[in-house]
């Protein structure tokens, strides 16, 4: 998807966790490779000095990353499959790209590029509506009541 994107000297991708630093070589893009980060505050930095964050996973259950990217307010781009969709609303937070489409996951790398300002607003949005840690317990909360109130019957 990376080499689908037009002008690439105009771009530099970070690159966080296990990388081969012979990936970006053929791309033509500018990398940065910080290897694996273990502090959450400079975890945080990172995300919030990139504009969108690409997650190419082609099966998740509920990505970390993508989370704590929201939560930083960087867009996301990633294919709509698994828990994903949980995270990412296609064009308001982010892109979901058609599953394992690399034409459409550039398309998304664009579209969150032009739209970053709107997308980061509701990033932040989206991540307090429904990952903020009070919600979720209140969640789980009234998913106990409701199963208690079931077994009463």
């Amino acid at each position: 998807a990376l080499k689908k994107l037009p002008n690439p000297d105009e771009y530099q991708f970070l690159v966080f966790g296990p990388a081969d630093e012979k990936f970006a070589r053929n791309l033509g893009i500018k990398a940065f490779y910080m290897g694996y980060i273990s502090d959450p505050m400079t975890m945080a930095e990172l995300y919030n000095v990139c504009d969108v964050f690409v997650c190419p996973s082609i099966i998740e259950n509920l990505p970390y990353t993508c989370l704590e990217s929201i939560c930083c307010g960087t867009p996301a781009v990633a294919f709509a499959t698994g828990g994903i969709p949980d995270v990412i609303e296609h064009r308001y937070n982010g892109y979901l790209a058609k599953p394992f489409d690399i034409d459409d996951l550039a398309n998304g790398i664009l579209y969150v590029l032009e739209n970053r300002i709107s997308l980061s607003q509701n990033a932040l949005i989206k991540a307090a509506k429904d990952f903020d840690c009070r919600t979720l317990i209140q969640k789980h909360i009234e998913v106990y009541e409701s199963l208690l109130t079931n077994t009463k019957d």
